[in-house]
C-alpha cells in the first residue's frame, strides 16, 4: 500500500473544508468508507483513479489535478466554494444540459470502438465490471434504479431483464426479504425449514 502525498492530503483536506463536511459525511457522500478518506488525509494510503473519480462525481474538481495534490476545478482553475455550491446545485442551465447530455452521448457511442478493439476481447470483463461500478454509483447517487431498470429491460429484452435482476442492489435486497431457514431436528438428523 502507498502512502498518498503530502500534496494530496493537504488537496483532500482542503477540498473537504470547502464542503463543510466531517471526515465521517464527506465520505458518505462521495461512497467511499470513512477510514478510506481519513488515511488519504493522514497518509497511510494513496488515492487511487477510483476514489479520486468518485470524489470528482461528489464535488466536482478535477480528479487528475486532485490525484496531483492540486485542488482544481473542471476548468483547470483554483476550485472554490461556489465550483462546490454551482456542482451542488440542481439548478443547471439550458446551454449547461445540454452540453452535458451531448459529452455524455458522444462518449457513449466512441465507447463502442474499446469494445472493437482486439485488445480489449481479452479485457472485456474488466470493462463489464468498471461499466457496471459506475451504473451503479450513478443509480445510487441519482435514484433512479427503478426507470433505469425499465429502460433496460425495455431496449435489452430478455438480456435487459437479466441485467436488472443481475444488479448488485437488487440482488441485496431480494436476499433481505427471503427469510432464512431455521434449522429443526428430525429423526433422521438436522433439517431447514423455508
Amino acid at each position: 500500500m502507498q502512502r498518498s502525498s503530502k500534496g494530496v492530503q493537504k488537496a483532500l483536506k482542503r477540498l473537504r473544508k470547502i464542503t463543510g463536511e466531517k471526515q465521517s459525511t464527506f465520505a458518505s457522500s462521495v461512497g467511499v468508507s470513512y477510514s478510506l478518506i481519513r488515511d488519504i488525509e493522514v497518509g497511510p494510503r494513496d488515492l487511487t483513479h477510483v476514489t479520486a473519480n468518485k470524489i470528482t462525481a461528489a464535488t466536482g474538481c478535477n480528479p487528475e489535478a486532485l490525484m496531483k495534490g492540486k485542488l482544481l476545478n473542471r476548468e483547470g482553475k483554483p476550485y472554490t466554494k461556489d465550483d462546490y455550491k454551482r456542482h451542488k446545485s440542481s439548478d443547471i442551465d439550458d446551454e449547461g444540459y445540454v452540453l452535458l447530455a451531448n459529452t455524455l452521448k458522444a462518449q457513449y457511442k466512441a465507447f463502442g470502438i474499446l469494445l472493437s478493439l482486439p485488445s480489449a476481447r481479452q479485457k472485456i470483463y474488466t470493462f463489464e465490471t468498471l461499466f457496471n461500478q459506475f451504473v451503479e454509483q450513478t443509480i445510487t447517487t441519482l435514484e433512479c434504479g427503478r426507470e433505469y431498470d425499465r429502460e433496460l429491460i425495455k431496449i435489452g429484452g430478455p438480456i435487459g431483464k437479466a441485467l436488472a435482476a443481475m444488479r448488485p442492489r437488487r440482488k441485496a435486497k431480494a436476499a433481505a426479504k427471503k427469510p432464512h431457514g431455521q434449522p429443526k431436528i428430525t429423526s433422521s438428523g438436522w433439517e431447514t425449514i423455508s
